[in-house]
C-alpha cells in the first residue's frame, strides 16, 4: 500500500468499480462497487457547462487552479502527466494513461509501471445530456482493511467537497478567479474532540453553536471572529468534517476538518475556504486571522504552512 498517497486522499478529498481496461464502469449517482480486492469511489455532477468546459477544468493547469489544488501543471497526452501542489508536502506529478477530449481522462497516483494489483488513479468521464454536461469521477484501486476503510472515508468526504468546488468553477462562478484561505496546525497529540471543542468556541474558527451542527442547517456566524457569513451547513462530522456554503460571499465554499497527515505524528486540523468574487488580500487577510486564532488555542508552533 502506498503510504504516502493514502495520506493524501484523506485530506483531498469533493462510487463503482473501475479497471485498468477502457470500458466505461456502470452508472450510478453515487455508491460503491468492488471488483475483486478493489474497490472505487464513484461521484456524478451535472453542470450546465460544455463538455469543452470541463475538459479544461480538469486537463489544464489554468483550469485545474480554479477549483482543486493551489498550484498545477499538466504535460498533455498520453505519457503527460498532471502536477497538483498545495504548497506543502502535497504534491505529486500524476501519470496520464488515458487522454481522450473531450470524454476521458485517466490519471495514475502513481507510477505508470505500477502492478495491475496495485494500481489506483483516477478516470474522468464527460458526457452532453440534453442541456447538462454529465460529470463523472471514478477514484479507483481502493482496497479493504481498516487502513483502506480510513483512505476510503477521506476520499469519499473529499472529493464530494472538491466537485462542488468544481461544479461552481463551472457554472456559478464561471470565469472568475479562485483565491483560497488556507490554515493548518498540527494537533500534536490534542484529541480531536479537545480539538473539535476548541475551534468551535468563541475563540476559535466558529461558534461553539455549530459543533453539533446538522446538514442543511442556516449559517449565520462569524468566521475567526471576523466576517459574518450567512449561508447554510452542507456537512457535519463531529470530530471530522465540517462543510459550509457561504452564500454572502459569492457562494464560497468552507471547510473545516481533521485527518492524519503526511509527515506529521498525529492529526492536522485544516480550514480551507475557496472564495472566488474577492481580491487576494482579502483571502490573506482571513487566513492571517484564522492562523493567529489556531495558534492561541494549540500554540504558535503548531500552525503549518499559514499563507
Amino acid at each position: 500500500m502506498n503510504t504516502s498517497f493514502t495520506v493524501a486522499a484523506l485530506m483531498l478529498t469533493t462510487i463503482c468499480a473501475a479497471p485498468r481496461e477502457d470500458k466505461e464502469p456502470p452508472m450510478t449517482e453515487f455508491g460503491m462497487t468492488t471488483t475483486g480486492a478493489k474497490r472505487s469511489y464513484e461521484q456524478t455532477i451535472r453542470v450546465r457547462a460544455t463538455p469543452e468546459e470541463v475538459w479544461e477544468a480538469i486537463a489544464t493547469a489554468e483550469g485545474l487552479v480554479r477549483w482543486f489544488p493551489l498550484e498545477a501543471r499538466v504535460k498533455p497526452g498520453v505519457g503527460g502527466s498532471l502536477f497538483t501542489s498545495w504548497r506543502n508536502e502535497y504534491q505529486w506529478d500524476c501519470p496520464i494513461t488515458i487522454w481522450d477530449p473531450p470524454a476521458r481522462l485517466r490519471n495514475l497516483w502513481g507510477s505508470a509501471e505500477t502492478p495491475e494489483a496495485e494500481l489506483m488513479g483516477v478516470d474522468w468521464f464527460i458526457s452532453r445530456e440534453g442541456n447538462e454536461t454529465v460529470v463523472r469521477l471514478v477514484h479507483f484501486g481502493i482496497g479493504f482493511g481498516a487502513e483502506w476503510d480510513s483512505m476510503y472515508d477521506g476520499v469519499s468526504r473529499g472529493w464530494e467537497f472538491e466537485l462542488e468546488n468544481l461544479r461552481r468553477a463551472l457554472d456559478e462562478r464561471a470565469g472568475r478567479t479562485r483565491h483560497v484561505v488556507y490554515a493548518r496546525v498540527n494537533l500534536a497529540g490534542v484529541t480531536r474532540e479537545e480539538a473539535w471543542s476548541r475551534v468551535f468556541s468563541g475563540g476559535g474558527l466558529l461558534p461553539a453553536s455549530l459543533a453539533d451542527a446538522s446538514e442543511g442547517q442556516p449559517l449565520d456566524a462569524p468566521l475567526a471572529g471576523g466576517f459574518e457569513m450567512r449561508g447554510s451547513v452542507r456537512r457535519a462530522i463531529r470530530n471530522k468534517d465540517f462543510q459550509a456554503s457561504i452564500d454572502n460571499l459569492s457562494c464560497a465554499l468552507l471547510r473545516v476538518q481533521i485527518d492524519p497527515c503526511v509527515g506529521s505524528a498525529g492529526d492536522v486540523l485544516t480550514l480551507w475556504v475557496s472564495i472566488w468574487d474577492k481580491d487576494e488580500q482579502f483571502a490573506r487577510r482571513l487566513t492571517e486571522r484564522a492562523a493567529d486564532r489556531l495558534g492561541a488555542l494549540f500554540g504558535r508552533e503548531q500552525v503549518i504552512n499559514p499563507r
